[in-house]
C-alpha cells in the first residue's frame, strides 16, 4: 500500500530523457509544449513525459491523461503504469514514452499525471 500523498514537483513533454548511471542526473532533451501534424486526426511522432515525483513510498498506481482543452474537456488519451518508491523523502523520476496519442482536431490539450 501506498503511504504519502504524492507530490508531482514538475511535468515536462520532450523528445527523449537521458539518465547519467553513476550520477543519476537527469537530461531533457528538446522540450516542448506544443506540435504539428500533417492531418487530423494524427499523431505526434513518440515522445515522453517525465515528472519526478516525492511523498510516497511503495508502489503507486498512476495514470497519464490528455484531454483537450476546449469546452467539453474530453480526455483523448490515457496510460496506466505503476512505479515503485523505495523512500517518500526521495525523488522518483517517471518517464514514459507516449507513442500512441492520436489528437482530434487543432487545439490546445492539457496532460496530467494522476495517482
Amino acid at each position: 500500500m501506498m503511504a504519502g500523498r504524492p507530490l508531482v514537483i514538475g511535468l515536462t513533454i520532450c523528445e527523449d530523457v537521458l539518465t547519467e548511471p553513476q550520477t543519476r542526473r537527469v537530461s531533457i532533451i528538446r522540450s516542448f509544449s506544443g506540435g504539428t501534424v500533417a492531418t487530423f486526426p494524427g499523431a505526434l511522432a513518440p515522445f515522453r513525459v517525465f515528472a519526478p515525483v516525492t511523498g510516497v513510498e511503495g508502489p503507486v498506481d498512476f495514470a497519464i491523461v490528455v484531454e483537450s482543452s476546449e469546452e467539453d474537456l474530453q480526455e483523448i488519451y490515457r496510460f496506466v503504469g505503476r512505479f515503485e518508491a523505495a523512500d517518500r523523502l526521495g525523488v522518483v523520476n517517471l518517464s514514459v514514452r507516449i507513442a500512441a496519442c492520436v489528437f482530434p482536431g487543432p487545439g490546445r490539450y492539457v496532460f496530467y499525471l494522476l495517482s
